[in-house]
């Protein structure tokens, strides 16, 4: 929300403001929500995430010394895997360091995006907000940080699956498949590595695509390295409609793994996501970890 010009008529800060909406939203729903309150929309979404579940985070533009240095470059929204490996070898670790640079050096580095990004970060509103909801994408990524770092090759195998089974309830949600696919970890040095892998046809179930997302984990999992983050990218996006299956698929399991998926976000959107969910996720509750 653009919160812009409403000071005088609530007769309050835009901190106090979006507290107010925080507790209304509780008291009228009873829901928890977490807020981020900041001089441009990359800003505020960071923030928002900055302290979750039923957090409340305001950075002002005098703050960002402080704060920006705290935040990894995955957290912002247009940093992609590949972005974030680039920026890593040019010894970019932080937000604070990537604005620290000159904005020719953004532009150099990351085009008109970079430049974008560089602005809304250093407080400067570039991006409006859109009130329509959004329906397309190029790609969609899910990641996670999780703390204690672990080795424990089934615990982080569970933080992948988790990754992958976000990715595809947010494909499906837009009736959307994939045909592209690329996992990756990242350690405590921030170094990260991964494997990708095309698709035979595009797909939306996350039972089919998570025996495949098993065989990458195998090929990239290192034994005794302390991994801190684990993601996954989906890519060649297009819409679900007619599937053209091969002589070589089983076309009464695919068919049942869709009405699968069917019943799991139904109930997912009744009461709350991952209300269902794959068994490999239970190794989550091995260790404590960010929400």
């Amino acid at each position: 929300a653009d919160l812009s010009g409403l000071r005088r008529i609530y007769r309050s800060g835009y901190p106090e403001i979006a507290f107010k909406i925080k507790q209304k939203i509780e008291a009228e729903l009873g829901l928890t929500v977490s807020v981020g309150v900041s001089a441009s929309k990359t800003l505020a979404k960071i923030a928002s995430k900055h302290q979750k579940p039923n957090g409340f985070t305001v950075v002002r533009a005098n703050e960002l010394h402080e704060f920006l240095p705290k935040i990894e470059l995955e957290r912002v929204c247009g940093f992609g895997p590949n972005t974030v490996a680039l920026l890593m070898k040019k010894g970019v670790r932080t937000v604070w360091d990537y604005v620290s640079r000159s904005e020719v050096w953004a532009k150099q580095l990351l085009g008109k995006i970079g430049v974008e990004l560089w602005h809304e970060l250093r407080g400067e509103a570039v991006y409006p907000i859109v009130t329509q909801e959004k329906t397309d994408y190029a790609s969609i990524s899910k990641t996670k940080t999780f703390t204690p770092p672990s080795c424990d090759k089934d615990f982080v195998r569970a933080q992948l699956v988790r990754n992958t089974e976000s990715a595809f309830i947010k494909l499906r949600r837009y009736k959307l498949r994939a045909k592209w696919i690329c996992i990756f970890l990242r350690d405590q040095e921030f170094r990260s590595w991964g494997a990708e892998a095309e698709l035979d046809r595009s797909i939306c179930s996350t039972l089919e695509i998570v025996p495949i997302v098993n065989q990458l984990f195998e090929k990239i999992f290192r034994e005794k390295v302390l991994c801190r983050l684990t993601g996954i990218v989906l890519s060649k996006i297009e819409a679900d409609k007619t599937t053209q299956y091969s002589l070589f698929d089983n076309v009464p399991k695919l068919q049942s793994y869709l009405a699968i998926n069917r019943v799991i976000d139904e109930v997912n959107e009744l009461y709350g996501k991952h209300k269902l969910h794959l068994g490999t996720s239970l190794w989550l509750a091995r260790h404590k970890q960010h929400v």
